[in-house]
């Protein structure tokens, strides 16, 4: 019987955080390794320019930035901003390693960072800025394809209320 309690705490202790793989500076640096390597930046980015046309749509519904060309620079102003902080703050990076060391050993990250220093790893990484934003913009198409849809499922709901 005491075997069974010992293997129970043993198998709750080795799913403890506590013996789990502390984030080191070298863990840190590899994920800095693969980031630049994968083109994030870049990708975040692309992100970014994505929704300019979402917050511009947004911002017009704003009594104060309906005047032509307001929300316009609002937007432009913003995404000058967040491109500005994303870099200042470091933010893939620090929004990326409890991430990935959440996910992936040290030395899973030391091969995921040899893979993108090969011939593919590096087409991977250059690619995946075009992926992301052709991902997005593909994404759109098909939830604006879905709008008839959506706007008989609003029609319907909105008569069921009225009742």
């Amino acid at each position: 019987m005491k075997i069974k309690y010992l293997c129970v705490l043993w198998m709750c202790l080795a799913s403890s955080p506590l013996l789990a793989e502390e984030l080191t500076s070298e863990k840190k640096a590899v994920i800095d390794g693969i980031l630049a390597l994968n083109n994030s930046q870049k990708a975040a980015e692309k992100s970014i320019d994505q929704m300019t046309d979402q917050l511009t749509q947004i911002l017009r519904a704003i009594p104060n930035l309906q005047k032509p060309g307001v929300a316009e620079k609002v937007t432009d102003k913003f995404v000058l901003f967040a491109k500005s902080r994303m870099k200042k703050d470091n933010m893939i990076n620090e929004i990326s390693y409890p991430i990935y060391h959440k996910y992936f050993t040290l030395e899973e990250l030391k091969a995921l960072r040899g893979f993108y220093q090969t011939p593919v790893g590096k087409k991977v990484g250059s690619m995946t800025p075009a992926i992301v934003q052709e991902s997005a913009l593909a994404a759109k198409a098909y939830f604006a394809s879905l709008q008839p849809e959506m706007q008989v499922i609003i029609t319907q709901v909105l008569r069921s209320e009225e009742k």
